[in-house]
This record gives C-alpha cells, structure tokens and sequence, in this order.
C-alpha cells in the first residue's frame, strides 16, 4: 500500500493540470550521445523539436505528483499517440485525468490520459500512462478490477524483421542522483522487492524507442505515429538490451504505407523487458 498516495481518495475523472512543462536536459537527450539532427539542428517544421516521445513515462506521473507526493511510483504501460511535433521554442504544458484505479495482485495502480499543448494551444500528443503508486502490497486485499480493458500485447513476429539496435542501458541518475530510500532507482529498496538492482527509468527506454522508430518511420512519426507498450522486466544500469521489430500490417494511403510494428526490448539471454507496438506511415 502507497504510503503517500491515497489509492481510495483517488477518484476517476478527477482532473489535473494545466502544468507547464519544463525542459529538462536528460529527458532530451536520454543520455544518447547522438540524437537526429530534426531535434538539434532544423526540421520539416522549421527549427529543432522535441523527441517524439519526450517525458515519456513521466507525463501522468508528473500530473498525479501536482498532487501527491509519486516519488515511489513506477511505470507499468503507456499509450501515446503522437499529432503534432514540438517546437522546442515553444512552452508545452500538461492537462489530464484520472481513467482508471485498479489492485493486482496486491498492488495498487491508477491510469491517467493526457494532452500536451504548446503555448499556443496546439495539441501535441495524447498520452495515457499507467503505474504502479507504489511497490509496496497491500495485504487487506489482493485484486479490484478497473474499468478500461487493458488487452494483453502480441508477442513479436520474427517473419519480417527489421534491423535492430543494440545499446548498453544507461542512466547518469542513478549514479549522481540522490533517491529517496524507498525509490525503486536505489539498490536496496529494489533488491528488497526481489529486483537484482535499481530499475532504469521508463523515459530512458522510451527515449531510445523514440530514436529507434523516428530513423524507421522518419519525421511523419511525430504527426501520425501511435504506440503502446508495457513494461515486462526491470532494465537495471548497464545491461546490454536490443531493440528488435517486426512488420505486422502493411497498407497502402495515398501519403505513403501505414505500417504497424509488434516489437520488444530484450536481453542478450532473450529475456524480454518490453513489448508493444507502433504505427506509422512510411514514406516508401
């Protein structure tokens, strides 16, 4: 049980926001050294813009943290769908609600939608995250269901491949940063929930899926693209992981080839940490 959010004061369509958002150096960059030139440098659009998937993660837990204190909470799934990218001139802020409040298997979770919006009311993205309040169990009571349907995700489709990427996970928080004791990103308290180490942290992996669809989809994932993925197992500091994708459905528009990829974050064991899928619009 959340020792500092409330699960049964947390009612749905409660609302939260507008929060400005700010730039913030390591959610830009994700700690890759090299990011496309559309977010450094020009775009499509004119000047840089911001990742894709910038904040990714964070976005509900910034809006629930306007209230409560979600020092503790942990990422457990997110859908996004992207509409217009982000001029990285431009403030962006952040409105939402509650969607949903469910217990499983002891733990307690909540879901909150979003949009953000930059200072001239341009919708940006639609966002719903889901996550865990906290890693402690409740022992009153082990499962409520919740309201939305939350379908299971396909597991990836070998046939039909693209490249993938492979990375060492990395994370300069969980080096400098100083935790709270009951964060999931300090070493002990993770390892005194049975993880091997302190978990990385959602929007680093979103960061380098982010990276990984905008150089296969190109500048049209930022306007068209969709994604949904949960997290399976914790990526701990230094792991080597790999990016893999495979082409489920392609269909012909008049813009191009709308294309929806199943695709994982794995070990070099195979063992899977991630697992959704995305769409976008190719543009051969």
């Amino acid at each position: 049980m959340s020792k500092d959010i409330p699960w049964e004061r947390l009612t749905v369509k409660d609302t939260f926001g507008p929060l400005e958002l700010p730039y913030v150096e390591r959610y830009f960059t994700c700690e890759m050294e090299e990011l496309n030139s559309i977010h450094t440098e020009a775009s499509p659009w004119g000047g840089p813009v911001y990742p894709a998937m910038y904040m990714g993660t964070l976005l509900g837990l910034r809006l629930i943290g306007s209230r409560y204190d979600s020092h503790a909470t942990v990422p457990a799934r997110l859908f996004q769908k992207n509409i217009n990218p982000a001029d990285i001139n431009k403030k962006l802020f952040l409105s939402g609600q509650l969607v949903d409040k469910y217990i499983r298997r002891g733990l307690e979770y909540a879901a909150i939608e979003s949009l953000m919006s930059d200072e001239d009311g341009l919708e940006i993205r639609r966002t719903v995250d889901y996550f865990l309040l906290s890693l402690e169990r409740r022992t009153d009571t082990q499962e409520m269901k919740g309201l939305l349907d939350i379908s299971r995700i396909k597991d990836l489709k070998i046939a039909r491949e693209i490249a993938p990427q492979t990375r060492i996970a990395y994370q300069r928080a969980l080096d400098e940063f100083p935790f709270l004791p009951d964060s999931s990103h300090k070493d002990d308290y993770a390892r005194s929930k049975g993880y091997e180490a302190a978990l990385l942290s959602g929007y680093v992996l979103c960061g380098y899926l982010s990276d990984y669809f905008e150089n296969f989809f190109g500048p049209s994932w930022l306007t068209h693209g969709e994604i949904e993925l949960a997290f399976i197992k914790a990526v701990h500091q230094k792991q080597r992981i790999t990016i893999r994708a495979s082409v489920a459905e392609r269909k012909k528009q008049k813009n191009g080839t709308r294309a929806v990829l199943n695709f994982r974050i794995e070990q070099s064991d195979g063992t899977v940490n991630v697992k959704g899928w995305a769409k976008g619009i190719m543009s051969v």
